[in-house]
């Protein structure tokens, strides 16, 4: 049995990278004064324009290498980037900073041309939360519960961006102005209210919500573009209870070989761990 699951779905690259790339795609970064979003616009169209690209992203060896969504998604926008880049222009991607013989940490991308002055620096983040309430607020979290939006807001801002602007950046060498934007493709999932369609429930809850069918756990890898990715098999309702652990799931319901319903299935004390770790601030 494959833990990760891609025994029933294999990632769509294409589709995937359309969603990363998207302007209709929901982003969580709210611009600020310094630090903008970033116009995926000029890359995104194209897309549809370079008929070669999913051949290219099926042969990328990368994309074979990875099982984190984020590298994985790193490598597809780096591929599909660099193909898009006009006369004069240079993209570097996971450019590391270094203090000494100490590593700072890396920046995602850094664009240059020749033509202008300026220097972008872009950080990428692509996050699945779940909503939870606490203390009378709202908080998105992520699954695993190691994560949070707070935390990942604060980092850029504190730590992420600063460092570009620091005097150990390799940007400084490359002069002009910096500019510096934020690419934060995701999706919050609310707590269920009866379904499963954009929601979260727990291990009970999902026993109670699904009478039978057929069912698909989606692998990490297809989360952004889940209804596009490649079916393999599908699951019983008891099979997938089968598979269950106290690790939380992207789960669909499928009909006649599509994605329907599609939520995130948790253990039963998840809303407690969540409660938990937000109380002591570890998320």
């Amino acid at each position: 049995m494959n833990p990760f699951f891609y025994d029933l779905m294999q990632p769509n690259h294409l589709a995937n990278l359309r969603w990363l790339l998207s302007p209709e795609t929901y982003s969580l970064w709210e611009p600020t004064a310094e630090i903008g979003r970033f116009d995926t616009r000029a890359i995104f169209q194209t897309i549809d324009r370079d008929t070669l690209l999913s051949r290219s992203l099926e042969n990328l060896e990368s994309l074979r290498r990875t099982s984190r969504l984020g590298k994985y998604c790193e490598y597809l926008i780096t591929h599909a980037w660099e193909r898009s880049l006009a006369d004069g222009e240079t993209l570097t991607a996971g450019q590391q900073l270094h203090d000494g013989g100490k590593t700072l940490g890396e920046l995602d991308f850094i664009l240059a041309s020749k033509h202008v002055t300026s220097v972008t620096h872009v950080e990428l983040a692509v996050k699945f939360y779940l909503a939870t309430n606490f203390n009378g607020k709202q908080h998105a979290v992520g699954p695993n519960l190691k994560d949070s939006w707070r935390l990942k807001r604060a980092h850029l801002i504190d730590n992420q961006f600063p460092r570009a602007r620091s005097a150990q950046s390799p940007l400084r060498k490359l002069g002009g102005d910096l500019k510096q934007a934020a690419l934060l493709p995701g999706r919050i999932f609310q707590p269920s209210a009866g379904s499963l369609q954009g929601c979260w429930m727990s291990q009970t809850q999902f026993n109670q919500y699904a009478t039978g069918g057929e069912w698909v756990v989606v692998p990490r890898l297809c989360w952004p573009a889940p209804r596009e990715a490649v079916l393999l098999k599908v699951l019983s309702k008891s099979a997938l209870m089968a598979r269950l652990t106290e690790v939380p799931v992207m789960v669909a319901s499928v009909q006649s070989g599509r994605l329907m319903e599609i939520g995130f299935v948790v253990s039963n004390d998840w809303q407690d761990q969540a409660s938990e770790a937000l109380s002591k601030g570890f998320i």
